[in-house]
């Protein structure tokens, strides 16, 4: 980390800033607002659960934390800095399997790290390793 995004960080006391946010999507019956000036300020270190009725606008405010999504009105903030496109300090879970079904474990775990430009080797030692940690080593060679 270098020392402008850690000064960035302390002048912030929140790790997420949302104001103002707005977003819509086009549902079966027409467009359907799932957030209208929405605001939240999440302390470091806080755990948060966000719940409500499907539509809400959860998965869509997660998205925009992540960087996937933009919303129409509003900003959200990620240690002080505009979020503005995905970065590889962030990630999600889908609620939905998102791994690519014609690539074995091991490469489904080693895509994003190849993505991020780390060297061929490391990536496959570290994917191995994560798949060790959570105990699917032997399905490392196997396809979803």
């Amino acid at each position: 980390m270098d020392a402008s995004t850690r000064a960035q960080e302390a002048a912030s006391n929140y790790v997420v800033e949302a104001r103002g946010v707005r977003h819509a999507y086009e549902g079966q019956n027409g467009w359907v607002r799932a957030l209208d000036g929405f605001g939240i300020q999440i302390p470091r270190n806080e755990f948060l659960c966000l719940l409500g009725p499907f539509g809400c606008g959860k998965s869509s405010f997660l998205r925009m934390v992540t960087g996937l999504m933009h919303p129409l009105e509003g900003e959200i903030r990620l240690n002080g800095n505009p979020v503005k496109k995905p970065g590889l300090d962030r990630g999600i879970v889908f609620q939905e399997p998102a791994l690519f079904p014609w690539l074995t474990a091991l490469r489904n775990v080693a895509f994003g790290l190849e993505m991020s430009g780390m060297d061929k080797r490391a990536v496959n030692e570290r994917a191995a390793e994560v798949l060790r940690i959570v105990g699917l080593e032997q399905a490392m060679h196997l396809y979803p």
